[in-house]
Order: C-alpha cells, then structure tokens, then sequence
C-alpha cells in the first residue's frame, strides 16, 4: 500500500507492474497474479486482472537475471502481449509466454 502511495503501479489494460528494489532482495524473481475478475487497484478507481510483481536486487550482483526481468517489464508496453497473457487460461500457459518473452528478447 505504501508504494501506491508515491505513484500507482497501474499501467493500463488491466495490468499492474508493482516492484521492488532493495538490498534485502537477494535474487531477481517475477510472480504474475491473474484474477478472475478485475479489482479495483487504486486511489483512481482503475481496475486490475493482471498483477506482475518483479522484486530486483538493488546492488544487482546477477546482472544478466536483473535484465531478463527488465525486458519481461518493457514488454509490457505491447498491448498484443498484454492481450496474450490476459487471455491465457492457465498458469503453464503464462509461464511458456514469460518464457519465450524472455528468449526473444534475449536473442535480440
């Protein structure tokens, strides 16, 4: 609650991308919440069905994991692989589309 506070998360299309960086993280990781319905997220009454949550090591000793996460974060911005990940229908499913994010990106 604290971090919605100085500025929402909220990024549009129904998705959230909350975040952490911190010295106490000590591994990049990603979990992604998909509920079956869209609840309110924010101060602005904007709705959520997709919560992306990245927690990133401040002083980030494993550089190449920090910037898989990165890439996952900016292809956020693509409204088709929003759509994708909203309209998946289980969790081996958003995971195979985290995954092959992740590897067209790093191939890039």
């Amino acid at each position: 609650y604290d971090r919605e506070n100085r500025g929402s998360t909220y990024c549009g299309d129904y998705l959230a991308l909350p975040h952490w960086c911190s010295d106490c993280v000590t591994k990049p990781s990603i979990a992604i919440a998909k509920m079956k319905y869209r609840v309110p997220w924010d101060e602005n009454g904007n709705l959520v069905k997709l919560v992306i949550m990245l927690t990133i090591p401040k002083a980030s000793k494993m550089e190449e994991e920090s910037e898989a996460l990165k890439m996952v974060a900016s292809s956020l911005g693509d409204r088709k692989f929003i759509k994708q990940l909203l309209d998946a229908d289980t969790k081996e499913a958003l995971i195979e589309l985290i995954n092959n994010c992740l590897n067209d990106n790093m191939r890039s």
